[in-house]
């Protein structure tokens, strides 16, 4: 069974979205197994920087790729903004066809050869990751794309996709120009062979899929648009058919069409109900969803209200919601409740062993509490506003860092003397949130656990890191 590697261009695709909504694909397209995430040409601006600084930890697991705008500084300045990132990629694209060559650059082919070994080795001078996009390729005179591909190869390449720009082959004839390319090209067999096909005649997965079936190491796909196969529809064909044609994909075939249901920026929609209930809202509070919300929405509205879930996470917290959602209207502050409860379930790092509060209204509030780490118990001690501000300050004092807190909620769950009272938390860590509750009739102890609950989740994650 051959592992495919799948490339989204959707950034590149997309122009429209906003900076946030790039943030937001691209922790989508991480948490889906995306393999490399090409990001469309950058030029190193501020803007560019921003972006990949601050997308950079959620996209570990993923190759971060740019093409490179075409002047001498070009691949300097994209190879600086791509720093952050641990694992970054330099593209190099050109047209390979002459009418594409004399229209779009008005100069010979012989001329952009030269430019193409030119930018190709500027970019290997930086890095080894280096890929050479042949545009037009089905299109170019095949004596000149092999020419052209071997001297990439030459001068650093170490990979190569090949475009069916026009989008007007079928999969038997791009079946039939890759097996002349890997025949003519031997040079080509020394580095890593991607495939890139259009869709104007609605075969863009079939030729894909022909591609990745005939020795191509990967193709490249995008969520909209009509440039490239759509990745839903490439995930979806492999998931059903792979095992028969030996080939798979480690993305999530399970949760893609929730991310594409999740993002109706990425074709110019606006979700009517994450503007109602959340943008306008007033509050939390003022959230209200119902019995047959659907699965998509609800995520929509969780990743508004700033939290950023996995898909099994949005499962749990969505079969939560369609328990209390049977009997209720379910609002807001019901929902951070559902996820504070069953999402983002971690080992716990930091256990309370014990914790002390004086206060009243003629001293001043001190708390000393008691918690373990790795087997060792440590102390902090501090004072504060009041017994809850001095019991959270204690814990910063253990853990030698401070998180904003977003949110902070007491409420009671029983009635009587010995009512249970509970605790909602809410920290933000690298602009992301996260929740914890606790539950007590020591309102403090609530409060303490449910803060402890939040620090875990952000304490597990910064280690994945």
């Amino acid at each position: 069974m051959k592992k495919i590697t799948l490339t989204d261009t959707t950034f590149r695709d997309a122009g429209h979205i906003s900076f946030k909504e790039k943030i937001i694909l691209a922790k989508q397209l991480a948490a889906l197994n995306v393999d490399i995430i090409e990001l469309g040409e950058l030029s190193g601006s501020g803007e560019d920087r921003l972006l990949v600084k601050t997308i950079a930890p959620f996209v570990k697991g993923a190759v971060i790729s740019a093409a490179i705008p075409d002047s001498d500084d070009g691949a300097a300045a994209v190879f600086s903004a791509l720093a952050p990132v641990s694992s970054g990629r330099l593209v190099v694209s050109f047209p390979v066809s002459v009418v594409q060559i004399e229209y779009l650059y008005h100069i010979k082919p012989e001329k952009m050869l030269e430019r193409i070994v030119q930018r190709i080795s500027e970019c290997r001078a930086l890095t080894s990751e280096v890929e050479f996009c042949a545009l037009d390729a089905t299109r170019a005179e095949r004596d000149f794309l092999y020419t052209v591909c071997k001297a990439a190869v030459s001068a650093g390449a170490t990979y190569i996709t090949l475009c069916d720009s026009e989008g007007v082959i079928t999969p038997f004839e791009f079946e039939a120009f890759l097996k002349d390319f890997e025949k003519n090209c031997p040079d080509a067999s020394d580095v890593t062979l991607y495939a890139e096909c259009s869709d104007n005649l609605s075969m863009a997965g079939a030729n894909s899929i022909a591609a990745l079936c005939d020795g191509a190491a990967g193709v490249k796909a995008a969520l909209v648009g009509d440039r490239n196969a759509r990745l839903d529809e490439l995930v979806r064909i492999i998931s059903l058919r792979g095992e028969d044609l030996g080939i798979s994909t480690g993305v999530d075939h399970t949760a893609i069409n929730r991310v594409v249901s999740g993002m109706p920026w990425l074709f110019g929609k606006k979700n009517e109900l994450s503007a109602t209930l959340v943008e306008e809202a007033g509050s939390v509070d003022d959230i209200i969803l119902t019995k047959g919300t659907a699965i998509s929405s609800l995520s929509d509205v969780i990743v508004h209200m700033g939290y950023d879930l996995t898909s099994s996470d949005i499962t749990r917290v969505y079969t939560a919601f369609e328990r209390l959602a049977a009997k209720k209207p379910v609002n807001g502050r019901e929902l951070e409740t559902m996820i504070a409860d069953v999402a983002q379930q971690v080992p716990p790092t930091y256990t309370l062993v014990s914790y002390i509060v004086n206060s009243g209204d003629k001293i001043t509030p001190m708390a000393q509490v008691e918690i373990e780490k790795d087997g060792e118990c440590r102390h902090g001690v501090s004072i504060g506003d009041g017994p809850i501000d001095a019991a959270l300050l204690a814990i910063e004092q253990v853990i030698g860092t401070h998180y904003e807190l977003d949110d902070f909620r007491i409420s009671s769950v029983t009635r009587g003397q010995e009512a249970l009272g509970e605790a909602l938390v809410r920290l933000r860590s690298r602009g992301r949130v996260y929740s914890g509750s606790g539950v007590s009739t020591d309102i403090i102890g609530a409060s303490i656990n449910a803060y402890i609950n939040a620090l875990n989740k952000i304490v597990f994650e910064e280690r994945q890191y």
